[in-house]
């Protein structure tokens, strides 16, 4: 997500790739979304990190931002974390908070991932073995991981909140009575992205984690005016702590058979 390209330096005997050098693999036309693959290890763990996400709102439709949750699913991922920027919707949270998402809203009422509802029905893309698929009432953040993160913050004395995400297609800014509906509706923070990737790797048959850095207040509860450039640098300030925070999540998760 926007400003998280700091968190690379996580990734240990790292192997970069640029997307341009993968047949159809989406290239990202957002400022701040650099384009490239990395692959390496941490914990004893083998990961593979994507600097630079398609969103719904650059209008090449649902493949775009869901294709490479398959390709990491076909490599043998089995856990998937997002990452992305987002702006507060009360003063509960603040410019530098580290938000893991619990749950999510979609503004759009599912409109632009209703497709996916098709493919839950298919037994063709349902993975083997015993499967529960979200709508049948599983969660689509992974409970025990959202605990894991809280715990994580504990350890390393940085303040984490379990909270709900507000998705809207974008790519304005929330108005300051749309902010005030997504606050009375129960969601925390809100975003342009995540939820379509969440939902596809959840039907795919993988864990998900997803995390929010809280860049800018939403419209109405701040004087400041929002740029997609004071986003990029407030997330670049936050990420030291996110980095911290997603290496002892991961150590975490070392002996715990993902």
């Amino acid at each position: 997500g926007s400003g998280w390209g700091g968190v690379r330096h996580l990734v240990q005997d790292a192997v970069a790739i640029p997307v341009e050098r993968i047949p159809h693999f989406p290239r990202p036309s957002v400022s701040g979304h650099k384009a490239e693959l990395v692959f390496g290890r941490l914990a004893g763990l083998s990961l593979v990190i994507l600097l630079g996400r398609k969103h719904l709102y650059e209008g090449e439709g649902l493949a775009a931002p869901l294709y490479p949750v398959e390709v990491f699913r076909r490599l043998g991922v089995q856990t998937l974390g997002l990452t992305n920027a987002a702006g507060a919707l009360h003063s509960g949270l603040g410019i530098g908070d580290l938000m893991v998402i619990r749950d999510h809203l979609d503004s759009t009422w599912h409109r632009l991932t209703a497709p996916l509802a098709r493919w839950e029905a298919d037994e063709r893309w349902r993975p083997p073995g015993r499967w529960t698929p979200p709508a049948a009432g599983r969660a689509v953040y992974d409970p025990e991981f959202v605990q894991r993160f809280l715990d994580a913050g504990r350890e390393e004395g940085l303040p984490v909140r379990a909270g709900v995400y507000g998705f809207t297609l974008g790519p304005f800014y929330e108005t300051p009575a749309e902010v005030r509906c997504l606050a009375a509706w129960g969601c925390d923070a809100v975003g342009m992205s995540t939820v379509p990737e969440a939902l596809y790797a959840r039907l795919r048959g993988l864990r998900v984690f997803a995390l929010s850095a809280i860049t800018n207040m939403g419209t109405g509860l701040a004087e400041a005016e929002h740029s997609h450039e004071s986003v990029k640098e407030q997330a670049a300030l936050l990420a030291p702590r996110a980095a911290r925070l997603l290496e002892r999540f991961i150590r975490s998760l070392d002996d715990s058979g993902i």
